[in-house]
């Protein structure tokens, strides 16, 4: 069996790449066609037109894991890029990354539109979509192909619905369950974790974002193996600033930027956690 990585990617529009374009990236030497990456191909995740035997294993290139179908906008950029860049320069991951990434636009984390906390029986579309419709056919392809996966952890960047309501106030509570039962579907207990922490930087307001802020911190230090990051502090690796195009969406920089400091920043945490494999999934 040979020895692969696994990367899931899981969020809103921001990590979905909405309207971002490799045309927008300032760096020249930004990868478009990065070497050993993968992504589980999906239609339209954001309107949830899916189906269990749509996906497949394609080659990550730009225009894919997106909607409109994917690669119907040739040079749209997510995260996924840059952080692959970060993620293959760590001498632990020597092997292709295989990137499962599931996205909604807009929701909370909790039922949609319904004002609940979260809970595995909720059927909150996030977690169903991730369960049913990516990861266990993403993981048993692997397996199918006869290679061993191993997780190196998951990229988390969600929090604009549940900062416009009362439910930013018990965000952290309701992320470590979902942290705890994502892990569960992924059966590895204790996973690594990075989150975006949510940042708005301009034209926008969310009556709750300082709260989701607070919250978000809260839940990764109550989590060992979660470590978060925004936009307004991480300047210490020298990459621009995060750049919006509308107050609240990533242009292509500012994507570059999300990628790269997920990716050091999970770098950080395979040092201190060793990478675990990913056993065929039981439900």
């Amino acid at each position: 069996m040979a020895k692969v990585f696994v990367a899931p990617m899981m969020g809103q529009s921001n990590m979905f790449g909405q309207d971002a374009t490799h045309a927008q990236v300032i760096n020249p030497e930004y990868s478009t066609t990065p070497p050993d990456a993968h992504i589980w191909d999906k239609v339209d995740s954001l309107t949830l037109v899916t189906h269990v035997d749509d996906g497949a294993w394609t080659p990550l290139v730009l225009g894919m894991g997106f909607d409109n179908p994917p690669g119907s906008i040739p040079d749209a950029i997510g995260p996924e890029m840059e952080y692959h860049h970060r993620l293959q320069l760590d001498p632990e991951i020597n092997g292709p990354i295989y990137y499962v990434k599931c996205c909604l636009g807009g929701t909370e984390l909790g039922p949609e539109g319904a004002q609940q906390d979260w809970d595995p029986d909720s059927s909150a579309e996030m977690f169903d979509l991730f369960k049913l419709y990516y990861w266990k056919p993403a993981i048993e392809a692997i397996y199918a192909n006869g290679d061993e996966p191993w997780l190196i952890g998951v990229f988390w960047g969600q929090g604009a619905a549940d900062a416009q309501t009362t439910l930013a106030l018990s965000y952290a509570n309701n992320l470590i369950k979902f942290y705890k039962a994502i892990n569960d579907v992924m059966g590895v207990p204790g996973a690594n974790w990075v989150i975006q922490r949510e940042t708005i930087l301009s034209g926008i307001t969310y009556p709750y974002l300082d709260e989701l802020k607070q919250q978000q911190e809260l839940a990764a230090q109550q989590i060992p193996a979660m470590e978060y990051f925004d936009s307004e502090q991480r300047t210490e690796y020298g990459v621009a600033q995060f750049v919006q195009h509308d107050g609240e969406h990533f242009n292509g920089e500012g994507q570059r930027s999300f990628g790269f400091y997920s990716g050091m920043l999970m770098r950080d945490l395979i040092r201190k956690q060793t990478m675990r494999r990913i056993p065929r999934p039981a439900y």
